[in-house]
């Protein structure tokens, strides 16, 4: 099933109709697939869960709200590693493996759970960039079930999981502390995003990308600063490892850079990491073949963190006119401060255990205008990205007007 860009949500829906009420066998580098599944059928998996195992945080969040919105549980694992220690720790209906990953890659992971009898029918889905059928055949012979690409089309993953996962009740928590719960997660309504702008970027189809969330605008601006936040000294790293003779790292770089920008619409710039990623994959380190290929990558990557830091600029002012103009309740500022000063200094150091902090910033702020911000803090750290936590406490600091910090 192909889809147009850029694809609605009842566009999506009716594919995934299409894909999981076809009774047509299906094929992966030739080896026959289990029956689509049915609407019903796919409903029956609701509350499966799910290990995504993704070294990226940017990518993890773009699966993670896909698979949220389809009422599927999630675990994150960093690598192959770790993904083989997860299973150790819990059971999981089905396995999101990134091929491409530090420590351990997707395929040695896969062949390692392949020799555990516990897992030898637990399905493994192959995520990766590349479309060739001889990649297919690779993640195949690797031990894995299915194959599905990059960047993240939601009707192909939704339908490669209804294929293998069986249906069933399913209830209870799942493993691991950021599982969440069972139950669809709905998309923001109209109402929760009207206040929230999207950006106009150079090369970036940006209703792509929020489609891709199920219109989470406000988790698309977050990753857009994340992106540009992780990516400021990205061109230099290249260029480092180049000048070391160190193609292997240049190229996981440029493939990173390539990933992300597909899955936030940013499809010029993924065209060029695509370009660098391939020469360098091929051995080619000469200033006169990487050279243009790098420079074009370069111009990209900086046109669409100019773009990101102007409407970041832009939009400052009016999400704080946003949260002044809402009801705002009596905040005891000396109560605010201590546990947000002690936040702040956890963050910094790259600590998120922060319940206490948290829930006490909650009960003071509630009502208040930085209210809905403390709730944006709370998602930050469910998905342990502490730099987006750290900021959004300083706009809550700046909003109420705390210093962080004695003069």
């Amino acid at each position: 099933k192909r889809l147009t860009k850029p694809v609605t949500e009842s566009m999506l829906f009716d594919a995934m109709m299409d894909v999981f009420g076809s009774d047509k066998p299906a094929v992966v580098a030739g080896r026959k697939l289990p029956p689509r599944k049915t609407a019903d059928d796919f409903a029956g998996i609701k509350g499966s869960r799910i290990l995504l195992v993704e070294d990226n945080e940017i990518n993890q969040q773009v699966a993670r709200e896909i698979l949220e919105q389809a009422g599927l549980e999630v675990s994150i694992a960093g690598d192959g590693l770790e993904a083989l220690t997860a299973l150790e720790e819990g059971d999981y209906d089905a396995v999101l493996m990134d091929v491409q990953m530090p420590v351990m890659d997707g395929y040695v992971a896969t062949r390692k759970l392949r020799e555990n009898p516990h897992w030898t029918s637990l399905p493994v889905i192959a995520m990766t960039a590349h479309a060739m059928s001889g990649d297919r055949e690779k993640s195949l012979e690797a031990g894995m079930n299915d194959h599905v690409t990059k960047p993240i089309d939601p009707g192909e993953v939704l339908a490669a999981l209804g294929r293998w996962i069986k249906p069933g009740g399913r209830s209870g928590p799942g493993p691991g502390a950021a599982d969440r719960a069972a139950a669809p997660k709905e998309a923001p309504s109209a109402a929760q995003t009207e206040d929230l702008s999207l950006p106009e970027l150079p090369g970036v189809a940006v209703a792509n990308g929020l489609a891709r969330l199920g219109g989470n605008r406000s988790l698309y601006i977050q990753l857009l600063a994340q992106f540009r936040a992780g990516n400021t000294g990205t061109v230099e790293e290249i260029e480092a490892a180049l000048a070391k003779g160190d193609g292997p790292t240049a190229a996981r770089l440029a493939h990173t850079v390539k990933g992300v920008s597909a899955n936030l619409g940013a499809d010029e710039l993924a065209t060029a990491g695509a370009a660098l990623e391939s020469a360098l994959k091929r051995g080619e380190t000469s200033e006169a073949v990487v050279g243009p290929l790098l420079t074009q990558f370069a111009a990209e990557l900086a046109a669409l963190l100019d773009g990101i830091e102007k409407f970041q600029t832009a939009s400052a002012p009016k999400a704080r006119q946003v949260a002044e103009a809402k009801p705002v309740a009596a905040v005891d500022l000396a109560q605010v401060r201590s546990p947000l000063v002690e936040l702040v200094g956890m963050l910094e150091m790259g600590l998120a255990d922060s319940a206490e902090q948290v829930g006490t910033l909650q009960s003071c702020l509630r009502g208040s205008k930085a209210a809905q911000m403390v709730q944006q803090l709370q998602e930050n750290l469910d998905l342990f990205d502490t730099d987006s936590a750290l900021a959004t406490c300083q706009a809550i600091a700046a909003i109420l007007e705390i210093p962080l910090r004695e003069d």
